[in-house]
């Protein structure tokens, strides 16, 4: 769908993906990156009350398709240069850049992030409303990702609930 979206203002984005998820029987929307698409002021994703709305009227679209599972890619921040702080395998939601509003208006975040110790692997943090904290590995061999947990990985400690 990006090749064919207006890029107009987030109102138009949200009746273009609600025709577009009719006239497709699509049942999930990916929006890639939140930021290119919600047209947040300067500094906009820093205020919660504006993500959270923007959050909110995203729900417009489950009228067209009432089990739609929506998917906003949204990146973490840089890391600091501090040299106290350094790299963390895995990035939780205290990474994620702007409000926490983000975090909140959703029920599944599933921060992903490049291994500090293989380099086919990726490291996954899932936080959610409907189940625990987790960290998992998944590593590329023979064109397919799957769990892994071989030695080498350091894991970062896990709060568990």
């Amino acid at each position: 769908m990006p090749e064919e979206n207006p890029y107009g203002s987030w109102e138009a984005n949200l009746d273009f993906w609600g025709q577009k998820l009719v006239d497709t029987h699509s049942s999930v929307l990916v929006i890639d990156t939140f930021g290119s698409y919600s047209h947040l002021q300067a500094g906009g994703e820093n205020d919660a009350s504006v993500v959270a709305e923007k959050l909110m009227s995203l729900k417009k679209l489950f009228r067209h398709r009432p089990n739609l599972g929506i998917i906003l890619a949204h990146h973490v921040r840089k890391p600091s240069v501090d040299p106290r702080y350094g790299e963390k395998e895995f990035v939780n939601l205290r990474d994620a850049r702007g409000s926490t509003a983000l975090a909140g208006g959703t029920d599944h975040c599933i921060m992903l992030s490049k291994s500090l110790n293989a380099k086919n692997a990726r490291n996954l943090h899932i936080e959610g409303r409907f189940e625990k904290e987790r960290e998992l590995v998944v590593e590329l061999s023979n064109g397919i990702y799957s769990e892994v947990e071989p030695p080498s990985f350091q894991r970062a400690s896990i709060r568990r609930w």
